[in-house]
């Protein structure tokens, strides 16, 4: 275990050991999800194509002032197939390297968050059908009309409800296991530096002080106190340590511990989240 940091930090490995009980769900719901909505994709495209062969039962100037809205629709249906597919192969791929290295730091975040603005078209699509059917209920649709919107409500309803009961929460996980893998990897270069380093020394003191102060006889305080105190003294030491560095120091370490938003904190603010996220039980 690494002595620079709070033992109860865990690792990748230590993750992935709930990887049945808490994430798997998650992962196969999300697999199952990106092929089902690249099906429905599949399937809009294939009507919006018969839609423009077949014709809709106009008369023949009704026909050509709506066959360039037809092959628009035709058009973007099967673009959308394209980036759907493309981007579920992409996630497949990332699922399958997840297991095979056991660490979801594999999963290619891109493709989520495609999955993510998916899901906001969907709800947009939802409004402006729910809109669009108030000024429009009395007007007379064709069979693979109705198929179209039928599918198109069943795939904006699908997008929504999969991505926030899937897709999102494994994004949630992938972000855990690329911080611990981040941190693992940090921890390793502290152990690897010179001696002689002020952030060596700065890191060093910070985990086994704590134990030692637990440790402490017990007089006229009670225990719980005592740790409190000693661990509130604790903090302010170490705290006061990476203050007496230069900024551009914690902004090293603040990068190494994939802090976003570090070169907007001030000094004493990067100082406290530093010190929470290396003693975080």
């Amino acid at each position: 275990m690494n002595p620079f940091f709070n033992k109860n930090t865990p690792t990748v490995e230590e993750l992935w050991k709930d990887e049945k009980s808490k994430y798997r769900k998650f992962a196969v719901g999300s697999v199952v999800s990106s092929i089902f909505l690249s099906l429905l994709s599949i399937a809009l495209c294939l009507v919006s194509i018969f839609i423009f062969a077949l014709g809709d039962g106009s008369t023949q100037d009704q026909a050509q002032n709506r066959i360039s809205d037809k092959y628009a629709s035709m058009v973007i249906q099967c673009i959308s197939v394209v980036i759907i597919l493309f981007i579920t192969i992409k996630f497949l791929i990332s699922i399958k390297n997840s297991y095979r290295n056991k660490s979801f730091e594999h999963l290619n975040l891109g493709t989520l968050m495609v999955f993510g603005f998916i899901s906001f078209i969907g709800f947009i699509e939802i409004l402006g059908f729910l809109i669009y059917h108030q000024n429009t209920s009395n007007s007379y649709l064709e069979p693979l009309q109705i198929t179209r919107i039928v599918l198109n409500i069943i795939f904006s309803l699908a997008s929504v409800v999969l991505y926030y009961a899937f897709f999102r929460n494994l994004r949630i996980i992938a972000a855990k296991f690329i911080n611990a893998r981040n941190f693992e990897l940090f921890t390793k270069e502290v152990e690897n530096m010179d001696p002689s380093n002020p952030l060596y020394n700065l890191f060093k003191s910070m985990a086994p002080e704590k134990q030692e102060m637990t440790d402490k006889p017990n007089t006229d305080e009670e225990p719980a106190e005592i740790i409190d105190n000693d661990n509130k003294e604790h903090k302010k030491q170490q705290i006061q340590k990476m203050l007496d560095l230069p900024i551009q120091n914690l902004y090293i370490i603040a990068e190494k511990l994939n802090i976003s938003g570090y070169d907007k904190m001030d000094k004493e603010e990067l100082a406290n989240l530093i010190y929470e996220i290396t003693n975080k039980k």
